[in-house]
């Protein structure tokens, strides 16, 4: 039960550490600025390109209605990779408490190799999905290929690869958060870990 309580706490309080919180607040403001910096590279390069090959379909209707799914698409994209970094941010933040109290157990002369390690997978872990986020947030989803007689095909197959990437940046983003719960839960593993580190403030 204390294991299960110390490890609810350092998954839920993730703003009661001042070093977290300005931790936080620095990786969210740098990761949502790459995003945005990405993000309009990769406009600035395909947007045109799209429209030019959007001019192939003849009927102004189907030209709107395709418009408008790949402007879905993107809106989309954009919507869950800016979560997907907020939920790293958050467990960025989690992570440094684990650290802060690792490194104050160890000051009492507790073993904290277990948890040293199952820090640094859950750090490259973290940095791996931080990585797919970025990467996923440059995608431009347009039909490479516009034929009117198949648009319902092209589109459909777009579609199906915002989908395909999109779950591949989740699965990322879930080992992170595995790898976090994972070194809170090597942490709370020491025995008496909460009276230690309440001595040592």
């Amino acid at each position: 039960m204390v294991a299960i309580a110390f490890v609810a706490a350092l998954l839920l309080q993730t703003s009661a550490a001042e070093a977290v919180s300005s931790s936080r607040k620095q990786a969210t403001s740098t990761g949502s600025s790459t995003l945005e910096v990405i993000r309009g590279k990769a406009a600035s390069s395909t947007f045109a390109a799209f429209r030019a090959r959007l001019q192939q379909i003849k009927d102004a209707q189907k030209r709107k209605i395709v418009e408008h799914i790949v402007g879905q698409l993107e809106a989309l994209n954009k919507r869950l990779t800016d979560h997907y970094l907020n939920v790293l941010d958050k467990l960025s933040g989690v992570l440094n408490r684990i650290r802060s109290r690792a490194d104050k157990v160890a000051a009492d002369g507790f073993n904290v190799l277990n948890v040293q390690t199952a820090i640094s997978d859950a750090e490259r872990a973290l940095n791996d999905a931080r990585t797919a986020v970025i990467t996923q947030a440059g995608k431009s989803y347009d039909p490479t290929v516009l034929v009117e007689a198949k648009l319902k095909d092209n589109v459909k197959s777009v579609r199906q690869a915002v989908r395909d990437d999109l779950n591949t940046v989740l699965d990322a983003v879930k080992a992170a958060r595995s790898a976090v719960q994972k070194a809170a839960v090597t942490l709370a593993q020491i025995p008496k870990v909460d009276e230690a580190s309440s001595t040592n403030p």
